[in-house]
């Protein structure tokens, strides 16, 4: 003789199945949450470099010359990519990208290694 538990023949089992389901989900959840701790604050020492790199960026995107336009894609991922550096403390690699961004080679002055002072002479 088999024992069939079907959980149609049998709906007190489905209700106690899907509490005990919904319970351990809700535990996991809440383990989780708990776990993850406070949110990564941006770091201090970005501040300056991120507002001069917004500002720079505010004006590669007024530009819209073809050269400038084509660079929009790498600037905005150099700054979202400094930015998370930032939030999770790795200040250096946040430099590099942040330097990139001011320097002025995309906004055209450092194309082909050319010094930014002849790229202005160029009318660049």
């Amino acid at each position: 003789m088999t024992l069939h538990l079907s959980p149609i023949r049998n709906p007190a089992r489905t209700l106690l199945i899907l509490g005990v389901t919904a319970a351990a989900g809700l535990s996991l959840l809440a383990a989780w949450s708990a776990s993850s701790g406070p949110k990564v604050l941006f770091d201090a020492r970005c501040e300056a470099w991120d507002h001069a790199a917004t500002a720079a960026v505010a004006e590669l995107i007024a530009d819209r010359s073809p050269a400038v336009e084509q660079r929009l894609g790498d600037v905005v991922f150099r700054l979202r990519r400094a930015r998370t550096y930032c939030r999770h403390g790795f200040v250096g690699l946040a430099q590099l990208d942040y330097r990139a961004l001011t320097d002025g080679r995309y906004a055209g002055y450092r194309l082909s290694g050319e010094s930014r002072t002849a790229a202005q002479a160029s009318g660049r």
